[in-house]
């Protein structure tokens, strides 16, 4: 899980990027990748009232892509593109955006959560074996693989707590 830490460089974040969520993926072995628990934390947020205050950039493609999405296709503040983004790209992204949401099943992502935590973004993640070797476990960042309501917690005291939120961009990178 090697990082190019002059290619994913350290920033630290404007706490109004917490309102700002990333996540690139391939769109195709959920049993891996865990995209449908994506969607779900997506459409948990969206009850909440906070909700219309975020966005989201969600990049990626792959077999499973139109039927994954289908749920968010009608919120106005989550943008789905549908390309895969090269090393360079990532990094601009990251510097836009504060929390980037990896859930996992297995051990899989390491090297873009290591990048987005590189980056300076709060990496929510699965509380799996791969992600506590990568990840602060003492941010309430780890969330039981298939609890899209845990996930969107972690998201939500994020948002509205800007020191956890820079804790917690800083746990990630450190």
């Amino acid at each position: 899980n090697l990082v190019d830490d002059k290619v994913f460089r350290f920033q630290a974040k404007d706490p109004d990027l917490r309102k700002k969520v990333f996540l690139t993926r391939k769109f195709d072995n959920v049993s891996t990748y865990a995209m449908d628990v994506v969607a779900n934390v997506i459409v948990e947020l969206s009850r909440r009232p906070f909700f219309s205050d975020m966005e989201f950039d969600l990049y990626g493609t792959g077999d499973l892509y139109d039927r994954l999405v289908e749920p968010l296709r009608g919120f106005e503040n989550v943008r789905l593109h549908r390309r895969f983004l090269s090393r360079s790209e990532i990094a601009s992204e990251h510097r836009s955006h504060g929390i980037a949401l990896y859930p996992t099943r297995f051990d899989s992502q390491g090297v873009s959560m290591g990048e987005a935590a590189m980056s300076g973004l709060a990496v929510v993640s699965s509380n799996i074996d791969a992600a506590r070797c990568f990840l602060p476990d003492d941010q309430g960042l780890l969330c039981e693989v298939e609890d899209a309501v845990a996930y969107a917690d972690v998201i939500e005291r994020l948002y509205r707590d800007p020191q956890a939120f820079a804790a917690a961009a800083e746990a990630c990178h450190d």
